[in-house]
């Protein structure tokens, strides 16, 4: 609230939009909530997580009237982005604009107004100007007082003392803001690389978050949340629903001792980004009591993965299926492997209807694959100011079209097998890339794959296995393809194709939300098989 009331005094309030830059933290939990509060609406924006492009391109669409960003050493991209349009910040500004020096080589006085009141008091505001978004006229400085940012920003005080200080009147909330009005406007990244923004409204906030709450089997007291605040799944929804307490990694600072935050949640973990690696951790002898359940989604679960956390760190696991523009739609709980199939997403959840179509829009029946659709009351109403991918998001009967293509099963469960970009056309033959990656996962060392399309002159697209070896494989290409040719029963579908290439890498390129980036290594696979 106190945050609010800064904003407030700015002239920041209600129906405005404000871009927060930062990653997560306590600052920007504070921010967030303080923009709320004020009745505007935050809008995710982290430009070192994309381009400089594109996020003016979202601060344009979204009318955005200001940035929160977290200056830090020159070599942070976001803040290099950002600060050109900062007036009065720098600790040179005030001194060498007093003095300036015109073309004649003569000395000139000239008087920043802004500078000088930011220098005689400490403030978190400060004016923005730029080209790139003209209606973002403010800036407003998160600061650690770092020794950098004492030296280099010392008109910007300490972010959370500053607040801690404020007298307690100086408190503010927005009355006036209703449930049909915006409460958070989330980003999501198409094929194009450029920020699709979805609006969503208080209302729709709480029933996306009462939908989480059929997941749980009872009031969680704790989570540890590894999803980043900003994005759809990161959002807080458990505790606005439950009021449960979210505990979260730092990322302004290292943290040293991952178990000890993990202790500190003890009930719960949503993600699966450090399950693997605590699973590993089991070798080593130190004793961890399991989590009550993991929650997680966003990407396919391995089987492996699934298999290690039930073993060594949690008794149940959670896999949502949803996207930003919907929520979630469905889950799967696990308590057993056995019970597992890759590309499983549960059952749906209460309201939420699913149909899978085909490209004439007629109706499949179950076990068929095809487009994935939804109709569910927390469907977003459209992409902001873009009326083209609005269009092209929804049926004509008004159903969302999703970038999925999988099945349901007759009891209803969805199945999803792989991103529609994703399918590769070898011949005459779709080939489902997930299919054979889960074949090629059981082969002897191989630790993780993805399959990708290459050019291939006669049918369309050839298969192209990129695989990370286990440590010490000597695996071979011809000794990976004679292995799945071995583990596939005969006679097979001519979907199961054995890849006609195999590339060794270490490591897999990631896009901002830690997804494997299927684009980067189709592109790399493609130059490589050339030069062969």
């Amino acid at each position: 609230a106190r945050f609010a009331y800064i904003l407030k005094t700015a002239g920041i309030g209600y129906k405005d939009v404000v871009a927060n830059t930062l990653f997560n933290s306590l600052e920007r939990a504070v921010t967030d909530t303080g923009i709320i509060l004020a009745g505007a609406a935050p809008i995710n924006t982290i430009p070192s997580l994309t381009s400089g492009e594109v996020f003016f391109s979202s601060v344009r669409r979204s009318h955005a009237k200001a940035v929160v960003v977290y200056p830090s050493a020159p070599e942070n991209s976001d803040w290099v982005l950002i600060k050109e349009g900062i007036v009065g910040a720098s600790s040179s500004s005030a001194k060498d604009r007093s003095n300036e020096v015109k073309s004649d080589g003569k000395s000139q006085a000239k008087t920043d107004k802004c500078s000088e009141v930011h220098y005689q008091s400490k403030s978190l505001v400060f004016g923005f100007k730029s080209e790139k978004a003209p209606e973002m006229s403010k800036a407003i400085l998160i600061s650690r007082s770092t020794p950098w940012q004492r030296q280099e920003l010392p008109a910007v005080p300490h972010f959370l003392q500053f607040l801690r200080d404020q007298p307690e009147q100086n408190s503010y909330v927005d009355r006036s803001v209703k449930a049909s009005d915006n409460g958070y406007l989330f980003t999501t990244t198409g094929t194009t690389g450029m920020q699709k923004i979805v609006p969503r409204t208080h209302s729709i906030l709480l029933k996306i978050a009462q939908t989480m709450g059929q997941m749980t089997p009872g009031t969680l007291p704790a989570m540890f949340y590894t999803t980043k605040l900003g994005w759809n799944s990161g959002f807080p929804y458990m505790f606005y629903l439950f009021g449960s307490t979210l505990v979260m990694l730092d990322e302004l600072d290292p943290i040293e001792n991952l178990d000890h935050e993990m202790e500190r949640a003890g009930q719960s973990i949503d993600g699966m980004a450090v399950a693997a690696e605590a699973a590993k951790s089991q070798g080593s002898g130190q004793a961890r009591d399991k989590m009550l359940l993991i929650c997680t989604g966003g990407l396919p679960i391995k089987h492996n993965i699934v298999s290690q956390a039930l073993k060594s760190v949690s008794h149940a696991i959670i896999i949502g299926y949803g996207m930003t523009e919907a929520g979630v739609v469905s889950f799967n709980m696990l308590q057993r492997i056995e019970d597992y199939t890759e590309g499983d997403c549960g059952r749906l959840f209460r309201g939420v209807q699913c149909r899978i179509t085909d490209d004439d829009r007629n109706i499949l029946p179950p076990n068929q694959t095809g487009n994935i659709e939804f109709m569910t009351e927390t469907l977003f109403g459209g992409f902001l100011n873009n009326v083209e991918k609005t269009r092209e998001a929804f049926a004509p009967d008004g159903w969302f079209i999703t970038a999925d293509l999988g099945f349901l099963k007759p009891d209803g469960t969805v199945s999803v097998v792989c991103r529609k970009g994703n399918v590769i056309l070898h011949g005459s033959v779709l080939v489902y890339p997930t299919a054979i990656e889960i074949v090629l996962r059981k082969c002897p060392g191989v630790k993780d794959v993805v399959v990708v399309p290459v050019p291939d002159k006669v049918k369309h697209h050839n298969v192209c296995a990129l695989v990370i070896k286990e440590v010490g494989s000597d695996l071979t290409e011809a000794g990976l393809q004679r292995s799945m040719d071995d583990l596939l029963a005969v006679p097979r579908g001519p979907e199961l194709v054995t890849p006609h290439h195999v590339l060794f890498v270490d490591s897999f390129p990631l896009v901002q939300n830690l997804k494997t980036d299927q684009t980067k290594l189709q592109k790399m696979a493609t130059e490589i098989i050339a030069k062969q």
